[in-house]
């Protein structure tokens, strides 16, 4: 019998050896907030993307269980399930069946030095998020299934009408090509 250890993302954040991403909802020194976010640990501790699960017909937010073991963190609803695992120590990937995860920037605004700004990429349809605190750029590619984009909101959610399960691959990565 293999026994699956699991743990809670309230005292430990969900990450990889060698990775300076993790999710979690620590935010900083005495900063926690209800959502899990993607949070970055280059030039500090910043939360950069929030991640929200949500009914993809509605996109409202819906109340999950968040489970989390050391390979794969899951929000689970009667109505679905969002599991997030590790592809690479600068990758995870996310796949979901009944359930839309809206992600979109952490900062509330964007200023000439603070915040997130987000933009599409016309050349392969990915999206991308690029944070000034961290200098660094988050990708996000659907693989399988149709986002919904809401640009207004900064966030990126699989659409209503798509049936099959949602698969993304989020990538982080630096600004300077060295």
């Amino acid at each position: 019998m293999t026994t699956v250890l699991e743990f809670s993302v309230d005292d430990i954040p969900f990450s990889r050896h060698g990775s300076w991403f993790g999710i979690s909802p620590v935010l900083g020194q005495r900063s926690r907030a209800d959502d899990l976010h993607l949070v970055s640990h280059r030039n500090g501790m910043h939360g950069v993307l929030r991640l929200v699960p949500v009914d993809p017909a509605t996109g409202e937010r819906v109340d999950t269980t968040v489970r989390a073991t050391p390979a794969v963190l899951s929000w689970e609803h009667a109505g679905g399930r969002i599991d997030i695992a590790y592809d690479t120590v600068d990758a995870v990937r996310l796949r979901g069946v009944g359930l839309g995860l809206r992600v979109e920037a952490a900062a509330a605004a964007l200023t000439p030095f603070t915040g997130t700004y987000f933009y599409p990429d016309a050349a392969d349809g990915g999206y991308t998020f690029t944070a000034y605190e961290t200098g660094h750029r988050y990708r996000i590619t659907v693989l399988a299934g149709e986002p919904a984009v809401f640009e207004h909101r900064h966030s990126v959610r699989p659409s209503a009408g798509s049936r099959s399960p949602a698969t993304a691959r989020a990538r982080g990565r630096s600004r300077s090509r060295n």
